[in-house]
């Protein structure tokens, strides 16, 4: 890995990073706002809504980080751009193919950890999460 790669993939990691978790803020508070009337005014412990949450996270990934990779690549590139630093990639003979392979090849290990995720994590946690609902949906 030269310097390059390194380069980019430290340029886009910097703005992946915080965009998933506003991303998954964003669709937890849809979630909490759908159940609002199921959670308010039961008199239930601030652990125990932290845990729904928590199951509701996992839930919403599939939303989010699609989202966070499309808005942190444009981010990244367009800040390439708005420096100039595309322009010195071209200038140097360095391919558009060769500037992003960095990118390439880690979105396919992000693609295949979000495959492990989508299929053994959240089916547990979309389980535990309506349980849990359900509980609370049923107490006083």
């Amino acid at each position: 890995m030269n310097k390059l790669d390194k380069y980019v993939l430290k340029s886009f990691i910097k703005p992946l990073i915080p965009t998933v978790g506003i991303m998954v803020f964003f669709f937890l508070m849809q979630m909490v706002w759908k159940y609002i009337d199921d959670l308010a005014g039961k008199g239930i412990e601030w652990y125990t809504i932290l845990e729904l949450m928590f199951y509701w996270a996992a839930s919403v990934v599939p939303f989010a980080l699609p989202v966070s990779i499309l808005f942190a690549s444009l981010l990244t590139f367009g800040n390439f751009g708005e420096h100039y630093e595309m322009a010195a990639m071209k200038s140097s003979g360095i391919s558009l193919f060769r500037g992003i392979r960095s990118l390439v090849i880690l979105n396919v290990f992000v693609a295949l950890g979000a495959f492990y995720f989508y299929n053994n994590i959240i089916p547990v946690a979309n389980l535990k999460g309506q349980s849990l609902l359900i509980n609370i949906t049923k107490s006083n």
